[in-house]
Order: C-alpha cells, then sequence, then structure tokens
C-alpha cells in the first residue's frame, strides 16, 4: 500500500504538474538556442584559423605606375601569427570558474546571454582593430575569449534549473554538442565567405548571428522564466516529500 500510494503521487507529478514536455515547450526552445550560442562560441574560436590565410596572404597589387607586385595586408611572421591564433584561449581559460560563479549568483541565461551580446560586439569591432595593429588585434582577441568562457559554465547552470532530471541528460547533450558542430562548421564556412565577401565578412556574420541568438535566449528566459524555475526545482526536489506529514498508521494508509 505504501509503494502503491508513493507511485501514484510520482506519477500524478509527472502527469499533471508539467504543463509541457521537451518537444513543446519553452525548454526545447532554450536547448536548441544553448547549441547555436556554443556552436557561435566555438565558431568564433576556429575561424580564425582559416581567416588568417586570407589576411596574411601575398596578393598581386597594381601601382600607380602599372607595376604588378605582391603584397600582404597584414605582415604578421609566424610568432605573430601564432600568438594572434593563441590569444582566445588565454583569456577563454580564466574565466571558467568566474563563469559559474556569476551564473550561480545572477543566473545562467543572464550570462549567456550578455556574454554572448558582448561577445558580438567584440567580433563587430575586430577588422577595425586588425587595422590599427596587432597588439590591438590581440588583446581584442583576449577579450573574446574572456566572454566566451561564461558560456559553458552558464549553459550548464541554465539546465540545472530548467531540466528535470529524467530530461537534463538529454537538454545538456544536445547543447553541448555545438561545440563540436561549432568546430565543423568554421572549417566547412569560413573559406567560403572569404573566398566571396572577403575575410572581413566572417566577423560581421558571426557578430549578426551572435546578436540574433543572444536576443532570442533572453527573450525566452524572461518569458515567465521564474514560474518554470518554480515548477522544475518542485518537481525536482519537492515531489517524493509532499508538505503534508505522512500518516504514521496502518490504517490510514490502507485507507
Amino acid at each position: 500500500k505504501f509503494i502503491k500510494i508513493k507511485m501514484n503521487i510520482i506519477l500524478n507529478s509527472l502527469g499533471n504538474t508539467f504543463k509541457w514536455k521537451l518537444l513543446k515547450s519553452r525548454r526545447a526552445a532554450v536547448t536548441i538556442l544553448s547549441f547555436i550560442g556554443l556552436l557561435l562560441a566555438l565558431v568564433n574560436s576556429v575561424s580564425l584559423s582559416v581567416v588568417i590565410v586570407a589576411m596574411t596572404n601575398e596578393v598581386n597589387k597594381t601601382l600607380e605606375n602599372g607595376t604588378v607586385v605582391l603584397e600582404r595586408e597584414f605582415q604578421w611572421d609566424s610568432k605573430e601569427q601564432g600568438l594572434v591564433l593563441s590569444a582566445y584561449y588565454y583569456g577563454f581559460l580564466w574565466t571558467q570558474l568566474l563563469g559559474g560563479m556569476l551564473a550561480s549568483k545572477f543566473g545562467g541565461h543572464i550570462v549567456f546571454g550578455i556574454g554572448n551580446g558582448l561577445a558580438a560586439c567584440i567580433m563587430l569591432l575586430l577588422p577595425w582593430m586588425a587595422n590599427l595593429g596587432i597588439y590591438y588585434f590581440v588583446a581584442g582577441r583576449i577579450i573574446l575569449g574572456s566572454l566566451s568562457g561564461v558560456v559553458i559554465p552558464a549553459v550548464q547552470e541554465i539546465f540545472s534549473k530548467w531540466a528535470p532530471i529524467h530530461e537534463r541528460t538529454t537538454m545538456l547533450g544536445i547543447a553541448l554538442s555545438g561545440t563540436q558542430s561549432g568546430s565543423f562548421t568554421a572549417f566547412l564556412l569560413s573559406g567560403y565567405f572569404v573566398q566571396l565577401l572577403g575575410w572581413q565578412s566572417v566577423f560581421y556574420i558571426s557578430e549578426n548571428s551572435f546578436l540574433v541568438q543572444q536576443e532570442g535566449t533572453m527573450y525566452i528566459a524572461w518569458a515567465r522564466g521564474q514560474d518554470d524555475f518554480d515548477l522544475v526545482d518542485s518537481l525536482n526536489m519537492d515531489e517524493l516529500h509532499p508538505k503534508s506529514k505522512w500518516c504514521s498508521n496502518d490504517a490510514a494508509l490502507a485507507g
């Protein structure tokens, strides 16, 4: 009898407390937007490996007297190119812990949205920084890495609040797969954009994609988000612990 009553409570919680399931919910939208956010973060990191070839490649340039010479837009040697490529990770590594702390205090959706939004602004400025000088560009890449570093801890905090236990692995797995997809997407598309629109286009397209994704995440998270947090917290923590006390006598249990 006791086990039967307990199972009925669990089933009622699952059947009545949920207003929506994974495929028909804001949780599905948050999962997809988190996937896109992580994908774009990795695109920002990896795409420069392709773009830097165009930035430092020798191209034909015609002088005023008609002479054709080979010239590189950025005169960076191999050591300087290595510095530019690695600068992102100098910022990315140290903000992992900070991102988790900020997400715990202010909410993962806020840290995720603001981090991606500011990263989009930095992406917009990177071509300008590159023209100012290599060290300005390196500084911009470090800042970009620092902002992207808070994204993964923020995503994990989001799903600790939004995802019930029985859906958490699925939702988080889908979201985190954006990191692998980002590397693939960067190598697949960056070369096409460089060839068709110039190397600057990679930064501008990533920036616009980031802004669209960030606005979507913030809208979804703020729209009745507290109701969802309360609902998921209640299901995860309280479905086996009703506020009313259990009856302690056999007669009451039998009834």
